[in-house]
């Protein structure tokens, strides 16, 4: 059940965050399902941007730490991935490249919103299990 204030807050957020393509020039609907690097277009940088701003908006709430256990590249593409020579930046950094190529799990708000009622994010809560 989402919480109308942190519904509201976290929405706040996201427009703040959102980012607007020349491919996709039209305003995302906002919703449960809006997927934060699809839909809001956030990668790299402007991915952890938007989640400090949550982290700073909801005092207490914890991505990673004594409970919180948010894996960004399970999400997100590396800021590399976003910088013009990618490919020469992979060379140094094969970590990042092999992360950028796995598939990414989606991310969204409503996940988001969930994970501040917990007070935590909890991986297991929201990855699809893994039959294989």
């Amino acid at each position: 059940m989402v919480n109308p204030s942190t519904w509201d807050r976290l929405l706040a957020i996201a427009r703040e965050h959102t980012t607007y393509s020349i491919r996709s020039p039209r305003r995302v609907e906002l919703s449960v399902h809006t997927r934060v690097a699809e839909d809001l277009g956030l990668q790299g940088e402007l991915a952890l941007d938007f989640l400090d701003a949550i982290e700073k908006e909801f005092p207490g709430f914890e991505f990673v730490g004594e409970q919180g256990d948010f894996d960004f590249g399970k999400y997100f593409l590396s800021q590399i991935s976003q910088t013009f020579g990618a490919s020469w930046l992979y060379l140094f950094n094969r970590n990042a490249k092999e992360s950028d190529k796995a598939k990414k799990l989606p991310l969204t708000l409503g996940m988001l919103e969930d994970a501040l009622s917990l007070g935590y994010w909890e991986t297991a809560r929201y990855a699809p299990a893994e039959d294989e």
